[in-house]
C-alpha cells in the first residue's frame, strides 16, 4: 500500500523523499524492497541498523546498498550515533531512581572508535563519498570533540572530514 501511494505521487515530489531504517520496525531489507519498487533514496542509520537487523546484514553490505540508491549527482546521507550507556536518574514520586539506558537511545557524544571503524570500512572498500549527519545529544560539541578524537586516534582520516 505504501508503494502504491508513493508511485501515485508526482515525480518531482518522489525525488524529494528519502527513507531511513528505524530501530524497531523497518530494517534495511524492508527499505531495499521499497526502493526497488519506488526508486526512493535510502538514508542509512548505523545505530538503527545495530538495533534492528533481522537478516543479519553486515554493516558494509547495508551501507553499500543504501549508498547505491542515490543518483550519481547527489551526495548520499547517513546517520551516525552511539548508543547511550550512562545510568540516568529519574524521579518517581519525588525520589531519585536509577534508570538503565536503552540500546536505541542516542548518547551525548559519538564513540570515536565507532566513527573511525566506519570511515576505515568505507575507505578500504572504496565506497562512494557520503555525508555523515551526527545524532548526539551534545550537538555541535559532539562534532568538535569527534573531530579532535579522530585527529588524535586516526590522523590519516582527517582529510575525509570537512
Amino acid at each position: 500500500r505504501f508503494v502504491e501511494n508513493v508511485l501515485a505521487l508526482d515525480a518531482p515530489i518522489r525525488r524529494r523523499i528519502a527513507l531511513e531504517n528505524d530501530d524497531r520496525t523497518y530494517d534495511i531489507g524492508d527499505l531495499l524492497w521499497v526502493h526497488h519498487r519506488t526508486g526512493l533514496r535510502l538514508v542509512f542509520d548505523v545505530l538503527h541498523h545495530r538495533c534492528n537487523n533481522r537478516l543479519g546484514t553486515s554493516l558494509l553490505d547495508a551501507l553499500h546498498s543504501t549508498l547505491l540508491t542515490w543518483p550519481p549527482d547527489q551526495l548520499p546521507k547517513i546517520h551516525l550515533s552511539s548508543s547511550r550507556t550512562e545510568l540516568r536518574q529519574r524521579f518517581q514520586q519525588g525520589q531519585p531512581r536509577p534508570t538503565m539506558p536503552m540500546a536505541n537511545q542516542h548518547s551525548d557524544f559519538i564513540n570515536p572508535f565507532e566513527a573511525i571503524d566506519l570511515l576505515q570500512l568505507a575507505q578500504h572498500h572504496h565506497l562512494r563519498p557520503f555525508d555523515i549527519m551526527l545524532e548526539a545529544k551534545a550537538k555541535d560539541l559532539a562534532l568538535i570533540r569527534l573531530r579532535d578524537q579522530i585527529a588524535h586516534y586516526a590522523p590519516e582520516l582527517t582529510l575525509l572530514i570537512t
